[in-house]
């Protein structure tokens, strides 16, 4: 395309991730994911993030390697050539971070594995309404 329209402006996933636009889950690969793997920071405030004064007793490591294991088993399940530029659906069981929250609650959110800044496989996870 770029030999038909001039480039404008680019923005790529190492620049998304120095922004703070995308949060790296460098523990990927310990949880099965053969793939550099990272959250957006939407995501990340409703699956991930923990405020040490609310009452359940959990922190941000736990969470993140649950959203990670719900990840690669969501990945597991799909068919291998549904894998590559296909949205994920997951599901992640998680207690809200709100005071006094103690009940786990289902949390949608889509794994999209694609191409990174070399076009390397990369797996992107976010809430269903972003892209």
């Amino acid at each position: 395309m770029s030999e038909l329209w001039p480039v404008i402006h680019t923005y790529t996933r190492q620049q998304a991730i120095e922004d703070g636009v995308l949060v790296e889950l460098s523990n990927a690969g310990e949880a099965g994911i053969p793939w550099p793997t990272a959250i957006t920071a939407a995501a990340r405030n409703e699956a991930i993030a923990w405020e040490e004064t609310n009452r359940a007793l959990q922190d941000e490591v736990g969470r993140a390697w649950d959203v990670l294991v719900c990840i690669r088993f969501a990945l597991a399940r799909q068919p291998r050539e549904q894998l590559l530029e296909h949205r994920i659906p997951v599901t992640v069981l998680r207690v809200p971070n709100t005071p006094r929250a103690t009940t786990a609650r289902a949390l949608q959110l889509v794994a999209y594995v694609g191409p990174g800044d070399a076009g390397e496989a990369v797996v992107t996870v976010m809430l269903p309404d972003e892209d």
